[in-house]
């Protein structure tokens, strides 16, 4: 299915429903969405009101996608599986987690901009900006963040890294870090938590401050 724009922000449309199909559109605004095995893909923004439960068929091996606009979950994304992405945008769920379902793939990527969320738990996390005011959660895929200086990523909670593939530019993170296994690569990270590495997992940083902390 092929649409102008679908809805707008303060009179956004009941319901997008994309299971088992493809929906493409200029731009969305909606108070729910479902993409159980489908695509929802707009040009511009994406804005979707009520929280995105993958138990529910929101996102359910679905993609949500923007190619030059912003993804807006206003209550966020829970027990998600598939793919949000915004190509050049943001993806933004501020106060809200942004989490997989139990052994899922779950992917988010805003290569060119900010991902910012409360807890974010995923397969694979990419941004120029990763911005957590809660815990970052990355199992069995990558982390990548680009950003540095004042471009830098910031997770106020924890990091748990499990067989994941790191590169981050700067980091800075408040709780305790967790890297088993993989890898982590970066340019200035500070672990103001303690900083705690096993199973082989491989560390290298050009500069690492660990704030008075055990690394």
């Amino acid at each position: 299915l092929n649409a102008g724009v679908i809805g707008v922000v303060g009179t956004e449309v009941g319901t997008v429903n994309a299971n088992n199909g493809i929906l493409n559109a200029d731009s969305i605004a909606t108070k729910a969405l479902t993409a159980d095995n489908g695509t929802v893909r707009a040009e511009g923004d994406i804005t979707v009101n009520n929280a995105v439960d993958g138990m529910t068929g929101s996102l359910n091996n679905g993609t949500i996608r923007s190619d030059s606009g912003d993804v807006t979950l206003t209550a966020g994304a829970s027990n998600a599986s598939g793919a949000i992405v915004a190509d050049t945008g943001d993806i933004t769920a501020s106060g809200k987690d942004i989490t997989a379902a139990a052994d899922e793939d779950l992917t988010l990527s805003a290569e060119k901009g900010t991902i910012a969320a409360q807890n974010v738990a995923a397969t694979n996390v990419q941004a120029k900006i990763l911005t957590a005011s809660g815990a970052v959660t990355v199992a069995d895929g990558a982390l990548i963040t680009t950003g540095k200086g004042t471009d830098k990523s910031t997770i106020t909670g924890t990091l748990g890294l499990t067989n994941s593939q790191t590169q981050v530019g700067d980091l800075d993170v408040t709780g305790a870090a967790t890297i088993e296994g993989g890898s982590f690569t970066g340019n200035a990270v500070t672990l103001s938590g303690c900083g705690d590495t096993s199973n082989g997992a491989q560390v290298s940083v050009d500069t690492l401050t660990g704030a008075g902390q055990t690394i």
